[in-house]
């Protein structure tokens, strides 16, 4: 991305992630860098024992229904669920236009173009809308509407308008915040709405740390700084590559909370 260009992002949200995808679509033939044994187990020993087996039955009281054969779904809690929706649900970032970039993490997706031109990303980023959306489909997944919303970063001055796309005939809302991966990113990439709401979460902890630091009957210092280290700072590190390059006056906002923390843990 060069210095004056438009960057436009939406994140898609994805509902019934273990629900929506039929049994044959999950277990038809996956492309993965994968031992054949492996591969095997999968598509073989899963679909007897985890699929084509799972039956449930409704109950009124003591009183139970008919068993029916459960239809669609892998199963909750099971060892391979995770495992094949990861497998099926990354088949859908090929069917992106080029100039088109994406971030997957299991069903979050986040999708965004670059350039000097909003017509023209515009028009890439509905296509991949589009192009995704039909994947979705006919694999038997479903983006949510009311989880789906739009971002347009931009520094430039005077004015110029936002982008418009559909999503399955519904509007996409543009937004100035929204958070990805627990990160809240703002239109204007200063994460100050982001550092602000890390600084109240870890006080919280703090006001825990307070009572556990009695002299009466408290923690030692060593258990005090474990805990600092596993729910304090792990907190301000999670994310640091991304929120670092915020001002560094918004930046100092966290330096009271790594002080306070190493008072009460010291």
């Amino acid at each position: 991305m060069k210095s004056g260009d438009l960057l436009v992002e939406s994140s898609l949200g994805n509902l019934k992630c273990n629900s929506c995808p039929s049994q044959n679509l999950v277990i038809s033939p996956i492309t993965v860098s994968a031992p054949w044994m492996h591969l095997n187990y999968t598509r073989g020993g899963c679909r007897v024992t985890s699929f084509t087996t799972r039956i449930f039955q409704i109950r009124i009281g003591t009183i139970l229904s008919d068993n029916f054969n459960q239809q669609e779904g892998v199963p909750q809690g099971s060892v391979l669920s995770v495992l094949l929706f990861i497998i099926k649900i990354n088949g859908i970032v090929s069917k992106l236009p080029a100039y088109v970039h994406s971030t997957l993490f299991v069903d979050d997706i986040q999708i965004h173009c670059a350039g000097d031109d909003m017509g023209f990303i515009q028009r890439q980023l509905q296509t991949a809308i589009n192009n995704m959306t039909d994947w979705a489909s006919k694999n038997g997944f479903i983006f949510s509407p009311q989880k789906t919303v739009c971002m347009h970063f931009c520094r430039r001055r005077g004015l110029h308008p936002d982008p418009d796309f559909q999503l399955n005939g519904s509007p996409i809302p543009i937004v100035q915040e929204t958070k990805f991966l627990g990160i809240i990113f703002d239109t204007k990439l200063t994460f100050r709405s982001h550092i602000k709401h890390l600084k109240t979460k870890c006080i919280r902890t703090l006001n825990i740390m307070k009572v556990l630091s009695s002299t009466s009957w408290g923690a030692d210092k060593v258990s005090l700084m474990r805990i600092y280290r596993s729910l304090v700072r792990s907190k301000l590190d999670y994310g640091v590559p991304v929120y670092g390059s915020a001002a560094m006056s918004t930046l100092k906002m966290l330096d009271s909370v790594h002080h306070q923390g190493l008072r009460i843990a010291t």
